[in-house]
């Protein structure tokens, strides 16, 4: 996406080499920006009338939708622009459902079986676990 927008603007004036950048090389106003952001919102289905939502929960969004992704947490980071792995699962909000699963697959490890994928019966119950020093009587 980006080399196809570097293409169509390379005719524009671009004296700080920004990215983003309004035809005649100016940095794009903030609150320009942020309008725009809102109209795409509104014309998403998003928000509506006078509601807003901070762009900046675009960045929390994009590392959960990642996280459930199965996107490994280095690459997460490093499309995200943070430093540190740390302060990208700041960012992170786990869904239930992937706790859900967690506990499933250590629940499987645990009973030496296969974990479900998928709630068994919608009941929210986790596979059966036996005793952790009868699996090491058996290894």
């Amino acid at each position: 996406m980006l080399i196809y927008h570097r293409a169509a603007t390379a005719g524009e004036a671009n004296p700080h080499g920004l990215v983003w950048h309004y035809r005649d090389g100016r940095p794009i106003n903030p609150r320009d920006d942020y309008a725009e952001w809102k109209r795409l919102l509104r014309g998403a289905g998003v928000i509506d009338g006078a509601q807003t939502l901070p762009l900046h929960m675009a960045r929390h969004t994009t590392a959960s939708l990642l996280l459930e992704a199965g996107v490994d947490a280095r690459v997460i980071k490093d499309m995200i622009g943070h430093s540190t792995v740390v302060m990208t699962q700041a960012y992170q909000h786990v869904d239930l459902t992937l706790a859900h699963d967690a506990m499933n697959k250590l629940g499987g490890l645990l009973a030496d079986e296969e974990p479900p994928t998928s709630p068994p019966g919608g009941d929210g119950q986790l596979a059966k676990v036996v005793s952790l020093s009868a699996r090491r009587r058996r290894a």
